[in-house]
């Protein structure tokens, strides 16, 4: 351990976020601070795999999202914004929070109208293309 002294042991401890102690030996206060850096740590696991799948989610939508952006043909466009509500769908259906949700929906609700809209913009600029892609995803 690198704590030689009692005042850098309470200082990694008040950095820690703990209280500062009255210690009666060194070894005493290096084995305070071994506890409480293991405590900490074991807290930090779970809370930095939660943050790595939030972001692995975040990081799809917002790939999506950068696609859409990207594309400019609108049938494309259309496909990529069916993929971003289907992404939507699914976390609306493991999300808990009911304030989330709503917003997950509301996203939803979005993806669904600039589809409908890259959608029509299809139709407007090649009508018999637009119709046989239509006849295809009925068969689909």
């Amino acid at each position: 351990m690198s704590l030689k002294t009692i005042k850098e042991c309470n200082d990694r401890l008040a950095s820690l976020g703990e209280k500062r102690q009255v210690f009666k030996s060194l070894k005493q206060a290096q084995a305070t601070v071994e506890q409480v850096e293991k405590r900490v740590s074991a807290k930090a696991l779970p809370a930095a795999s939660v943050k790595a799948a939030l972001k692995s989610v975040l990081s799809v939508r917002e790939s999506l999202i950068a696609q859409i952006s990207a594309e400019q043909a609108p049938r494309a466009k259309a496909e990529l914004y069916g993929k971003l509500s289907a992404s939507l769908l699914t976390e609306i259906g493991n999300e808990k929070d009911a304030a989330k949700k709503v917003e997950l929906t509301r996203e939803f609700m979005r993806a669904q109208k600039h589809e409908a809209y890259c959608l029509h913009a299809f139709a407007q600029t090649d009508p018999k293309a637009a119709r046989a892609a239509k006849l295809l995803r009925l068969i689909d």
